[in-house]
């Protein structure tokens, strides 16, 4: 039990602030929306980025949403992704 007590999660979720990376993707974190706004939606987690020229949170959601959602719909947390298998890694899975 002292040894569980210790542990301390691997991959938790941070909020989205200033310190937040912007240079790489993401795994982005969207809450459940329920606006009444036509525009309601599940908890999402998907990889996406900083658009430097939108000043805003990106994915592949972002398309079909438009911008006017993709500005209201902004995700509040965030984990970083490993890095790339470097090429020739013996213990890089092959999807």
């Amino acid at each position: 039990e002292l040894l569980i007590a210790e542990c301390k999660e691997l991959n938790h979720w941070l909020p989205i602030d200033k310190k937040t990376p912007k240079e790489k993707n993401l795994l982005l974190f969207y809450p459940k929306r329920e606006n009444g706004d036509n525009f309601d939606m599940p908890p999402i987690k998907i990889v996406g980025y900083w658009s430097f020229h939108r000043a805003i949170w990106v994915c592949d959601c972002s398309e079909i949403w438009g911008e006017e959602i993709t500005r209201l719909a902004q995700p509040t947390h965030y984990q970083e992704l490993p890095d790339d298998p470097e090429p020739g890694d013996k213990n890089a899975r092959n999807t």
